[in-house]
């Protein structure tokens, strides 16, 4: 199995105030999760569809995916029910 990694740097802690990331400190973040030796990414295939980086597979793909309504109930959907997140509507 895979080791997951983890960010560093600015963005990642928040000490009672948020802090707006500068164009460099953002730059960094985002090399982090471009980086393979890191183990950020959710997969290991963004490069090879032809995604300049991580974060536009993710947003592009995995989570355009993601918000697209379905008629069937998601794994995601069931386990929010079965934790209580998400009351069931009686007819």
């Amino acid at each position: 199995m895979k080791r997951k990694g983890r960010l560093s740097g600015p963005g990642v802690v928040h000490d009672g105030k948020y802090h707006r990331l500068t164009p460099d400190e953002l730059d960094a973040l985002v090399k982090q999760h471009d980086d393979p030796a890191s183990h950020l990414a959710l997969n290991d295939t963004w490069r090879k569809e032809g995604r300049k980086h991580y974060f536009d597979w993710f947003f592009g793909s995995w989570q355009a995916r993601a918000a697209k309504p379905t008629t069937t109930e998601t794994p995601m959907l069931r386990l929010l029910k079965r934790a209580g997140f998400i009351e069931t509507q009686r007819t």
